[in-house]
């Protein structure tokens, strides 16, 4: 009896303490699919509005991307020229989103601002445009180490133009 509590212990520990990825809830058939349309489409030459929220703070803007590149990005409200131009690297073409989204999908861990504190994906939502197949919103939800769901962030798309 006292052998068999002992193997019980010992095997509910091991369980316990094997690290194993998040899970992470994920519509990857959507996903694969609206990404394979939009690389078929082959649009290098587009326009949209980039609109950022939870934490943190990326100024919203017009994004211009020729041949695949961002060209130029035009602030909201040129009180944040300064912002967006100091802060370009953090605004992404589509191409860049789709990978975004995958990599969050891939590797679900984030460390947050503290490096004891674990969070990692524990959602990702995503809706796609109907004609072009790009993400229009995206939402990131994160759980910490001790469960705590902890508010998303999320960028959504609009008024997206083909030049």
């Amino acid at each position: 009896m006292q052998k068999s509590l002992l193997f019980i212990s010992v095997l509910s520990f091991c369980l316990l303490s094997c690290k194993k990825e998040p899970d992470v809830t994920f519509d990857s058939k959507a996903f694969a699919y609206n990404k394979k349309q939009w690389e078929q489409l082959n649009i290098k030459n587009y326009s949209f509005e980039y609109q950022w929220g939870g934490f943190g703070f990326v100024a919203p803007c017009t994004i211009l991307v020729r041949d695949g590149k961002i060209q130029e990005l035009i602030p909201k409200d040129e009180r944040f020229s300064d912002y967006v131009e100091r802060h370009a690297e953090s605004y992404m073409t589509i191409d860049d989103i789709f990978k975004e989204i995958e990599n969050a999908f891939n590797n679900p861990t984030y460390i947050g601002v503290d490096k004891n504190s674990q969070w990692y994906y524990n959602e990702i939502l995503v809706e796609y445009d109907k004609t072009y197949f790009y993400p229009k919103f995206v939402a990131f939800n994160y759980k910490g180490k001790l469960g705590i769901t902890d508010t998303d962030f999320s960028y959504s798309i609009t008024n997206f133009e083909v030049e």
